[in-house]
């Protein structure tokens, strides 16, 4: 058997679409001239330019693996295979890593097969060749994956023939792992709020119905989602009319500016946790608007807006357990803000197209949000002669470092880190769903996916309100009978597995406190593997492990050094973890009927 024939069976073992996706299609590259370096390996000349060192191609290869960061990642990301010396070279270094292997040329890659015996390689379960395709694969790969450092590895010399497919893997990658980064940060920050509010609400959302009676009820019908960003003051003013055109689904903080238009949205979209996000619903008398709502969202919401309201799914462990005995509310997508909330309630109706207004990504014209706004009110009273409105404003743009990209009117608006990750999610959630979507906003951020129409467009629509109507009042007053009996059995189990967690948690620190900075024996371990093999076999894992979503992650990097330290923090926050849940979940049973 030749060296190629060895490599491509070895492939087609585990990728077995392999012959389909590539061998069909493509064969190894004639322009490819191998060299022998002088160390004795193989290196090879490509149009012109060498793969690898003419003198040491696997020295080369670990050097730039060293020089990538010290210590293992999790994840090894290499744009370019060259003749695969650099995930070799990872592989000996650190067996353990997870590795990507990204190669848009095809023949290059089939070249190389036919050069060396790579069969060690790419037998290898913890290999995965994207080979061609959509640039968003390997980001998707990742986050499918789940948490773990990550490195990304740069072939130098084919980087240039393949730099605008690179540029784009890069940007996909860089977008998730932003997004992975907020929401850690915002899991460390809001993350024991999100369980109080949830428990909190437990009762409320038992008896609430959820989204999943309007799926698809307004198919084919347009919606407008109005986000709260400066360029909503362009379509206040023929809301009306648009509103006789198009479903009206609003967020929370844009609220305000529907009724003073003299419009009350269809529906209403709040998710927040935070008590100072209720301050937008001050004084706004809504009872026609339809509450779309997450269970983990901030109780005063719900004493604020007393019409109808309507639970979707929970994002949050806790959440999910109830709803798997009490019946699922219906899934929307998130996306780290209520406005890419509201777009995707709005495609969960089945509306189309789905227009957006007031979804700027940025800050037009250096202003954050409407005119009118709670935001701007907050400005206003906390503003005097020394500091005026303008300084608070200046702050508040100046702190979240901004920096211009392409906007929707062939100009440049200024974004920041955290608003530009929104910009990467709908991109993902429009890419080849079909789903037709418009930006009202001339100055937003420019979305791709998401051409740009004037607001006045949709006031040339044909008027649906009747229809929007018929189907708002076959689906009003929708109940959920009461269970409340059955939700507190939920919750007394729940107490049960979670106090049993907490005492195991407690077993594992002892044990590693016990051995200190020495090793530990065959018992102890075989100890410490049983206290595991219990935790993960319970219903209540998911609920405990909630919060350690940054410790578990970080644990994947640790040396061995420090394996025992690392394990000791991991079940004392669990331990915590699992005692702040049950303190909250027995005050639940605790409130009045």
């Amino acid at each position: 058997m030749s060296v190629f024939e060895a490599n491509i069976e070895t492939i087609l073992r585990s990728h077995p679409d392999f012959k389909r996706t590539v061998l069909s299609s493509n064969t190894p590259s004639r322009e490819l001239t191998v060299v022998e370096a002088r160390d004795g390996s193989v290196t090879a000349s490509y149009r012109g330019v060498y793969l690898h060192s003419r003198h040491s191609p696997p020295r080369e290869a670990a050097r730039l693996i060293e020089a990538s960061g010290q210590g293992p990642s999790a994840y090894w990301i290499f744009l370019g295979f060259g003749l695969g010396y650099l995930p070799e070279e990872c592989s000996r270094l650190y067996p353990d890593a997870n590795m990507i292997i990204v190669e848009p040329d095809l023949p290059l890659f089939l070249g190389a097969l036919s050069i060396r015996d790579l069969t060690k390689l790419l037998s290898s379960k913890r290999v995965t060749l994207v080979l061609g395709g959509a640039p968003g694969v390997p980001a998707s790969l990742l986050q499918e994956a789940g948490s773990g450092s990550v490195r990304i590895v740069t072939l130098r010399s084919t980087y240039p023939a393949e730099r605008e497919y690179y540029e784009q893997v890069m940007s996909a990658l860089s977008s998730y792992l932003s997004r992975r980064q907020i929401n850690r940060n915002t899991l460390a920050r809001f993350g024991r709020l999100w369980i109080r509010n949830l428990s909190a609400n437990l009762y409320r959302a038992a008896s609430a119905p959820g989204i999943v009676h309007w799926r698809g009820t307004m198919a084919g019908i347009p919606a407008i989602v109005l986000a709260a960003g400066p360029s909503l003051d362009r379509v206040l003013p023929i809301l009306e009319d648009i509103r006789r055109r198009a479903v009206v689904i609003c967020v929370d903080t844009s609220l305000k500016g529907c009724l003073r238009a003299g419009v009350t949205p269809d529906f209403t979209v709040v998710v927040d946790p935070q008590y100072w996000n209720t301050r937008h619903l001050d004084r706004c008398e809504a009872p026609g608007t339809i509450l779309v709502s997450e269970s983990s969202t901030h109780p005063r919401t719900f004493r604020l807006l007393e019409g109808e309201t309507f639970f979707c799914s929970s994002l949050f462990p806790l959440g999910e357990y109830i709803e798997s005995r009490l019946g699922e509310y219906g899934k929307i997508g998130a996306g780290g803000s209520v406005s890419t909330t509201a777009w995707d309630f709005a495609r969960y109706l089945g509306c189309r197209p789905i227009y957006c207004a007031g979804l700027d990504l940025g800050f037009p014209s250096m202003a954050t949000h409407f005119k009118g706004s709670t935001f701007e009110e907050r400005t206003l009273s906390f503003s005097d002669r020394f500091s005026p409105q303008e300084l608070y404003s200046f702050k508040a743009l100046h702190d979240a470092g901004p920096y211009p990209v392409p906007n929707n009117c062939g100009s440049v608006t200024y974004t920041d880190q955290r608003l530009i990750v929104y910009k990467g999610w709908f991109e993902g959630q429009i890419s080849g769903s079909g789903i037709e979507s418009y930006n009202c906003s001339p100055e937003g951020v420019r979305i791709e996916g998401i051409p740009f129409t004037p607001a006045e467009s949709i006031t040339e629509l044909p008027e649906v309100r009747d229809r929007i109507d018929a189907v708002l009042l076959g689906r009003r007053g929708v109940s959920r009978r009461s269970r409340r009996e059955e939700l507190e059995e939920i919750i007394r189990t729940l107490v049960s597995d979670l106090s049993a967690i907490r005492e195991r948690a407690s077993r594992g620190i002892a044990i590693l406190e016990g051995a200190g900075a020495g090793e530990l024996s065959e018992d102890a371990l075989g100890e410490l593997d049983s206290i595991d093999a219990e935790i993960l076999g319970s219903d209540g894992r998911d609920v405990a492990g909630f919060l350690l979503h940054g410790t578990a992650s970080d644990i994947i990097d640790t040396a061995p050094s420090d394996v025992i330290s690392a394990s000791e923090t991991l079940y004392r926050e669990l331990r915590e973890s699992a005692a702040y849940h049950i303190e909250l979940l027995k005050l639940s049973l605790e409130r009045p009927k």
